[in-house]
């Protein structure tokens, strides 16, 4: 499943148009590439940083089957200096290979955390991460496309166990908001750690 192929012929306006469909097609699936998970006990630590719950992430790869569309989202998530965190994904399957890459970092005007996603379809996207009633929120996602239209998304987090988390998401269409999309994603092994790794095949798909 991937974004057709224009004939060379016009090469520069095939290039424009289809970084304007492949930004809609994976609309869907921009709230999961930005979805954390936390460990148990995180609200305290949450009070101190605002990054806390997210940190159960770091170090490692995740792993989630997107349904209906045969495709595969992998993320690897890893500290930076000065507290921040970065997380790197890959839609393994898609063609041409959609990526992204999200840095969170700790806001000290608002007190929380926020983050930046930037695509590989040249689409940025802005917002928030808010820790309440033992719940991760991410409220008020603004997706702008390279061709300027935006997206609203929101979503919260869920996590059945410690190796394990569901991003919950729906986009704002046509003036109501859709029906939520769950999307389970699942620890992969330390040997597969690194984008560089699932690249090299350690995730499958």
């Amino acid at each position: 499943m991937g974004v057709r192929r224009e004939p060379a012929a016009s090469a520069f306006g095939s290039r424009a148009r289809n970084r304007r469909r492949g930004e809609a097609r994976w609309a869907g699936l921009l709230a999961v590439a930005l979805l954390g998970a936390w460990p148990c006990g995180a609200a305290g630590q949450a009070e101190d940083d605002p990054l806390a719950p997210l940190r159960f992430l770091a170090g490692a790869c995740w792993r989630a089957e997107i349904a209906g569309t045969g495709l595969t989202d992998v993320q690897c998530v890893e500290e930076m200096p000065g507290g921040f965190l970065r997380a790197k994904h890959v839609l393994l399957g898609s063609d041409p290979e959609y990526s992204g890459e999200t840095i969170y970092f700790h806001d000290a005007e608002t007190g929380h955390a926020r983050f930046i996603y930037f695509t590989s379809l040249g689409g940025v996207s802005r917002g928030s991460v808010i820790w309440q009633d033992g719940r991760l929120l991410f409220p008020d996602q603004r997706h702008v496309s390279a061709s300027g239209e935006e997206l609203r998304i929101e979503g919260h987090m869920e996590q059945p166990h410690r190796d394990a988390y569901v991003a919950v998401s729906r986009r704002w269409v046509d003036g109501d908001w859709s029906e939520p999309a769950e999307t389970l994603f699942e620890r992969l092994p330390q040997a597969c750690r690194a984008i560089e790794d699932v690249r090299g095949g350690c995730a499958g798909g």
